[in-house]
């Protein structure tokens, strides 16, 4: 299903750690309350907004049991430059320019989330990207965002669905609500 790979960027770390744990743990928290409403291997990944900065689940991090090792900060991306400043131990989630993006589109987001489920993206009605996507870079991002500018969940392609809230608890809700409507489909 998923055609992404990390290394797709370059990344420049500050720091072997986040400057804001705090947010990790709300990461760890929203995962944990996925995990028991649908099941772990929903998501692929997730982030909450920090300041002017983001956590975001690590590439290949283990979603089932998430560590504080299992985020990273993202101080900043160069889009043009492909780059990325970051604090933390480990490479991002190769999502990373999606959730970027999102935050500088949308300042009243503070969450977002892309996961893959069967079953809510063929039983819900889900606003769509026009193109079929299937792989995250800045381009994609682009349609992505301007699609998530008419609603808070879209699917995209082949990846799944995105869903931004105003709060990570909040993506959190929207992912379980839609996962209880597509059982009562």
């Amino acid at each position: 299903m998923d055609e992404i790979l990390p290394g797709r960027f370059s990344s420049f770390f500050m720091s072997n750690r986040p400057s804001t744990p705090k947010f990790i743990h709300e990461i760890i928290n929203c995962n944990k309350k996925l995990g028991d409403a649908i099941n772990y291997n929903v998501v692929r990944s997730m982030s909450t907004k920090c300041g002017h900065r983001f956590m975001i689940t690590c590439a290949g991090a283990n979603i089932a049991e998430l560590s504080l090792e299992d985020a990273v900060e993202v101080a900043d991306y160069d889009p043009v430059r492909n780059t990325m400043m970051l604090l933390g131990a480990r490479e991002p989630n190769a999502d990373t320019p999606l959730h970027w993006l999102i935050y500088k589109a949308f300042p009243n987001i503070n969450g977002a989330a892309r996961i893959y489920n069967e079953s809510i993206i063929q039983n819900n009605d889900i606003l769509k990207t026009k193109h079929n996507i299937k792989h995250i870079n800045f381009e994609t991002s682009l349609e992505i965002a301007e699609t998530l500018k008419k609603n808070n969940c879209v699917v995209i392609g082949d990846l799944g669905l995105i869903v931004i809230g105003k709060s990570l608890n909040e993506v959190a809700n929207t992912i379980i609500n839609l996962y209880n409507n597509s059982k009562s489909s």
